[in-house]
C-alpha cells in the first residue's frame, strides 16, 4: 500500500486500504524468502502500529515475530532486541494467548526494529510477522517497510530464494 511508506516505498499493511482498518478476527502471516544467515547476522525492519489498546501496557490486538529453522514447518517467537513492548490482553477471541509480549500501539510514527539473528549463523531461516486482532474494536493497523537482513561480512550480500508471501 501506499497509504503510508518510509522513505517513499510502498509497504505491506495489515489492513483494508480503502478503509485504513484491519478487520476484526484477524490473523495475518507475512513471510520472508528463506536466507542463510551469516556471521554478525541480524534483520532490520521499520514499522508503524497502531492497534487497539486495553489499559496498562496490555493491548487487544497486537503483533509478534517468529523464526523457522525447518523451512516454515515451525516457527519460534522471538524479540527484537529492544524486546516487546506490551501484553497482548487474555481474550479468548484473540488468536493470541494472554500476556503473550507483542508489538502494538497508537500510531506515533515509524519505528526501526532490529532482530538479532546471531543463534542462527549458518541456517537457512524464515522470518514471519505475524499480526492478530481479536472480535471488537478495530484500529489502522501494521504496516511493515524496509525488510533487510544483514550480516557483519560486506561481502556475503543477502541472497533471497522466493518472494515475501502473506496470508489473511
Amino acid at each position: 500500500t501506499t497509504n503510508r511508506t518510509w522513505n517513499g516505498d510502498p509497504v505491506w499493511y495489515c489492513g483494508d486500504p480503502s478503509s485504513r482498518t484491519y478487520p476484526n478476527s484477524c490473523h495475518a502471516l507475512l513471510d520472508t524468502p528463506p536466507f542463510t544467515v551469516q556471521t554478525g547476522g541480524g534483520l532490520v525492519f521499520r514499522q508503524w502500529i497502531s492497534t487497539e489498546y486495553d489499559s496498562g501496557n496490555d493491548y487487544w490486538d497486537g503483533a509478534i515475530i517468529g523464526v523457522s529453522t525447518d523451512n516454515g514447518a515451525s516457527f519460534t517467537t522471538i524479540a527484537p532486541t529492544t524486546g516487546y513492548p506490551y501484553l497482548i490482553t487474555d481474550n479468548p477471541d484473540s488468536p493470541f494467548e494472554g500476556g503473550q509480549p507483542c508489538l502494538a500501539g497508537s500510531g506515533s510514527g515509524w519505528q526501526t526494529l532490529v532482530l538479532d539473528l546471531s543463534a542462527y549463523v549458518g541456517q537457512t531461516v524464515i522470518i514471519r510477522f505475524e499480526f492478530g486482532s481479536d472480535a471488537y474494536t478495530v484500529a489502522e493497523g501494521w504496516y511493515i517497510a524496509g525488510v533487510t537482513p544483514f550480516s557483519s561480512a560486506s561481502s556475503a550480500p543477502w541472497k533471497p530464494v522466493g518472494t515475501m508471501s502473506a496470508s489473511m
